[in-house]
């Protein structure tokens, strides 16, 4: 990509440009405004697109903004360039139903058997972690190793008693054809058979405790054919999901039980809101509603009201409700996230309207920008009647089929404030 330093680029309003040396001779110079189409931007430097600045050519770095004071814009109308810049998206006003709501605020809430914490049942030490936060792990996954001693001895005694059991099922196959022909007394036979028997549930309930510590079923068959104990026990994830808090660091010491790191599974979660008492009773179950996380407010998931509280909080007069998403959630969304909710009590007939994001107010009055036939953009006064979380009725200023700007209205404005 093309790159300049960002004092290069000059704004003026959605526009976006660089003034680029044309001609030079020892007493004047003559520039020439290139619009371009910003892709990526740091403190320093810019890199862009243009179909009109090429490498080698000679651009204003100090001074581009007085410079273009010499350059009169008197219509509001934007290069394609400033279109990208600004991301503009134009549509056609239509009929829209605008819905009846109530407005509540929500968090996110993992049902219990969807959060889980990794820990250990012995004591130990954080040898090594092999995942990072926000990583997204499957059942039985290694998240990392633990040092212990305890494990080391746990493994000697599980070694220990496969020994015994063999020895003494040795014994036992050795002894049983002398007492088939009556050479040794049946009690040394009882007796060899209880020694195999203590022996074997030694070493059954030492296989599970190894089971318990999160060895596999490959593990402990590689520890009894080859007879080494593992230097370290892996930590394994409980259930699938993403790993979202680690609470130890690599050395520390950990005790057995003790949390280590936290998984959430956040693909079917539920949204608890809470409704206002004054407006609890307009709650129905199986009501739509749409959802909107606070860290991401543009995009809207589409749910339901799947269950209704029993009683009103005293603390603050509102009661609960839970939603559930319509789709799978994405991976972002994390447990007590917090939530903007939208529940529908009731419609109206579709009327004229454009979504707020085309709304611009100054002061008590509200604006539209109009994209005229030749391209040029209008400010036109609309007059605003109901509204809802994503339209808003236009009771005068538009008509069907107008092409208005509903993305990018800000910066419209902000270039229309700039006309001279």
């Amino acid at each position: 990509l093309l790159t300049l330093p960002s004092a290069a680029v000059a704004r003026d309003g959605a526009e976006r440009f660089v003034l680029v040396q044309q001609e030079a001779t020892a007493k004047a110079s003559q520039f020439i405004k290139r619009n371009i189409t910003v892709i990526r931007e740091t403190p320093t430097t810019i890199q862009f697109r243009s179909s009109d600045v090429f490498p080698g050519d000679l651009v204003v770095t100090v001074g581009a903004q007085q410079l273009f004071n010499f350059f009169v814009q008197s219509v509001l109308q934007l290069s394609p360039e400033a279109r990208a810049n600004i991301a503009l998206r134009l549509e056609r006003v239509q009929p829209q139903i605008i819905e009846q709501t109530i407005a509540a605020v929500g968090r996110v809430e993992l049902p219990s058997d969807q959060r889980a914490l990794a820990s250990i049942q012995i004591n130990g030490s954080l040898q090594s972690i092999t995942c990072n936060r926000g990583q997204t792990v499957q059942i039985g996954d290694e998240l990392g190793q633990i040092a212990s001693l305890e494990f080391l001895d746990l493994q000697l005694q599980f070694l220990h008693w496969q020994l015994m059991t063999e020895h003494w099922q040795t014994t036992k196959q050795r002894l049983q054809t002398a007492a088939d022909n009556n050479s040794i007394a049946q009690r040394q036979m009882w007796e060899t058979e209880n020694q195999f028997l203590q022996a074997q549930r030694q070493f059954d309930s030492l296989k599970r405790k190894l089971q318990s510590l999160g060895l596999t079923a490959d593990e402990i068959t590689t520890l009894v054919r080859e007879r080494t104990p593992l230097a370290t026990l892996p930590l394994r994830a409980p259930i699938s999901g993403q790993l979202v808090r680690l609470n130890k660091r690599l050395g520390q010491s950990i005790e057995a039980g003790e949390e280590i790191l936290e998984i959430h599974d956040a693909r079917t979660p539920l949204i608890r809101a809470f409704v206002a008492e004054h407006e609890a009773h307009q709650v129905q179950v199986d009501q739509t509603a749409r959802l909107r996380m606070v860290s991401a407010p543009n995009q809207v998931f589409q749910s339901h009201v799947l269950r209704l509280g029993q009683t009103i909080q005293t603390n603050n007069r509102t009661r609960s409700i839970w939603l559930k998403p319509h789709l799978e959630s994405p991976a972002t969304w994390l447990h007590e996230m917090l939530a903007q909710v939208e529940i529908v009590i009731g419609k109206s007939d579709p009327v004229c309207a454009v979504p707020l994001t085309a709304i611009v107010s100054e002061g008590s009055r509200h604006y539209v920008f109009l994209q005229l036939p030749d391209e040029r953009f209008e400010r036109r006064s609309v007059e605003l009647g109901a509204m809802d979380d994503q339209f808003a009725e236009v009771k005068t200023g538009l008509a069907v089929d107008d092409l208005v700007a509903v993305w990018g209205a800000s910066d419209l404005q902000s270039a229309y404030n700039s006309l001279r």
